[in-house]
């Protein structure tokens, strides 16, 4: 096997400018901002400097392999919504720049609109725009801009990129810069700024083009939604996640103990939940537990969901990791010794983003076997 280190991203990924999402009826500024794309790519190219790392763009793979994750109207709906918001002027936003002078400046934004909660759950007979907005979206925190619809469907080709290197091309390690993140969206619905669900876009990709088991590893602080709907009934695919409580943590309404797959698919779903402000002991205690049980399914590939927004500086102020958390989980991760794709999903202190996902992949590749 091929065990040179790849990463796979495209330029634009920095295109995505969300500007606003709704909290609690208050609009509040997205924390997924371009800079993140940047801290990434600077990060990557310096440690292409100093070790062995291959960088690549994403190919693009057919809708097939999109559709056979998510429902064909919901992505349907997203490139409509999309396209229509494109011939909406840009939006202008007054910024203060220096607090003690008051000094603005104008940002420019490109058009959006903003999901709404009517109805919940699906309505086939629902034709208004606002109750199809709620059809397709579980939360008012994730907007269409004009080119969301391209961006996303770029971020599930650079995982789709990934997946096939892993599965066909003999490479062991790859990591794929996707933004927007995915692991929150579900079949047929956005939210937590994620749109198509890339982790299990190229999960499915490996499942199906193998006929292999693959374990999907969430270490993202926030719950996976999305990946844990679609996998929930797959006995091919078992999703295991450490997350912050529901209780007091984004989703809120999923990632509890007992949710443990259904039908042919019980067993291959695990939860492992951290009270808030957790620390690098807990966060590492509990990344044993799922490993061991990874370890009993026996899978033939590996994915993490790769996320870095329980680092202590981050704005969602979920757990309290250092960076060595992360070198720490990528030793016992890659001492599993599967061809393994990290995939991008939440980060947000941008000055250390970078940072972070360097030290991972470095330990990575150090103490893959």
């Amino acid at each position: 096997m091929n065990k040179e280190l790849v990463a796979v991203y495209s330029d634009k990924s920095v295109y995505h400018k969300p500007i606003f999402g709704t909290f609690d009826g208050i609009n509040r500024p997205s924390y997924d901002l371009p800079q993140r794309t940047t801290s990434i790519i600077d990060a990557l190219q310096d440690l292409k400097a100093v070790t062995e790392i291959e960088i690549t763009y994403p190919r693009v793979f057919g809708m097939p392999f999109i559709y056979s994750v998510h429902d064909q109207g919901y992505v349907e709906y997203l490139k409509t919504t999309s396209d229509q918001v494109a011939q909406k002027p840009p939006i202008l936003v007054p910024e203060i720049v220096n607090k003690d002078t008051k000094e603005t400046v104008i940002r420019e934004y490109p058009a959006f609109t903003t999901p709404s909660v009517f109805p919940h759950g699906n309505n086939p007979r629902a034709k208004n725009k606002e109750a199809i907005k709620g059809t397709y979206s579980f939360d008012t925190a994730t907007p269409i801009m004009a080119n969301i619809y391209e961006v996303a469907l770029e971020a599930a080709n650079t995982a789709l990129t990934g997946a096939d290197m892993i599965a066909t091309q003999n490479y062991t390690l790859v990591y794929s810069l996707c933004r927007p993140p995915g692991h929150h969206a579900e079949r047929s619905k956005m939210g937590s700024y994620c749109y198509l669900n890339n982790a299990a876009i190229a999960a499915n990709y490996i499942s199906h083009q193998t006929g292999s088991r693959v374990g999907i590893l969430d270490i993202d602080a926030h719950h996976g939604n999305g990946t844990q709907q679609i996998f929930y009934e797959d006995p091919n695919v078992y999703y295991a996640s450490v997350h912050g409580d529901p209780e007091t943590t984004p989703p809120y309404y999923s990632g509890y103990v007992d949710e443990l797959g259904e039908g042919p698919g019980f067993g291959y779903n695990t939860n492992i939940l951290l009270p808030k402000g957790s620390d690098n002991e807990k966060f590492l205690d509990a990344l044993d537990k799922l490993i061991f049980l990874l370890k009993q399914f026996n899978p033939n590939f590996l994915i993490v969901s790769l996320g870095f927004d329980g680092f202590k500086t981050d704005p969602c102020k979920v757990f309290t990791l250092t960076t060595d958390a992360y070198i720490e989980a990528a030793k016992r991760i890659g001492k599993l010794g599967l061809p393994t794709l990290s995939i991008q999903e939440g980060g947000y202190a941008v000055e250390d983003l970078g940072t972070n996902i360097a030290a991972y992949l470095k330990s990575l590749k150090s103490s893959h076997s």
